[in-house]
């Protein structure tokens, strides 16, 4: 190979691999132009969770279930009635009779459930226990024995137990502001005494909204 072809095969050369480095400096900046910059950030936010540019998301619509899928102990009625509401939506929804064996004389005794509604989101449970003595039923309820409905929470409940022994036990709070402004609750358990059903000692709980929740 003469001088001359070997200089022009170096020069050759040269071009080839200057134009090599060219073109992989070209992708490489190709790449590094397409990723996205950071935006600046303000207080508290992070590259993940900018706060200022959060999209808020709407939440789903809840149909408040105005029973809270509560369980008073009151299972398979021996009747039942629906009478018709009036036109505002008022009266009495239901009235059931629950027959049970009470005070484990071998005769039947009963508990009374009535819905009266108003028109409203506001209801209530009222109940009535009666023993069955002589062929007669001798009511025994206790006063202010009924349920205090509201469309957000509860604010008295009522639950029966019948094993190993009959009982009531009552959960309250008192109203305060709204309905759903949280309040003290207190429970009292009602045990039969005889033909007697007694109230024992007043037990306080704590604030809550919904007095369901405690039982």
């Amino acid at each position: 190979m003469t001088e001359n072809s070997s200089k022009k095969l170096q020069t050759a050369l040269f071009i080839i691999v200057a134009l090599l480095a060219a073109l992989l400096a070209w992708l490489i900046y190709s790449r590094m132009g397409a990723a996205p910059k950071p935006e600046p950030q303000g207080p508290g936010e992070t590259p993940e969770m900018p706060l200022a540019r959060a999209i808020p998301r709407a939440l789903p619509a809840v149909t408040p279930d105005t029973n809270y899928n509560f369980d008073d102990g009151l299972h398979n009625p021996a009747s039942a009635e629906h009478p018709q509401l009036d036109d505002q939506g008022a009266g009495i929804a239901s009235v059931e009779i629950f027959v049970t064996d009470i005070n484990g004389d071998g005769k039947n005794d009963r508990i009374t459930r009535t819905r009266n509604e108003n028109g409203t989101a506001h209801f209530y449970y009222e109940y009535k226990i009666e023993l069955g003595i002589g062929g007669e039923y001798m009511d025994i309820t206790p006063p202010n024995f009924r349920t205090i409905e509201g469309a957000e929470c509860s604010l008295q409940k009522i639950r029966f137990i019948f094993a190993p022994s009959f009982r009531a036990i009552k959960i309250s709070r008192s109203w305060q502001d709204s309905w759903d402004t949280p309040t003290m609750a207190s429970r009292v358990i009602f045990n039969l005494v005889g033909n007697e059903l007694r109230a024992g000692q007043t037990e306080p709980l704590q604030e809550i909204c919904n007095v369901s929740e405690l039982f």
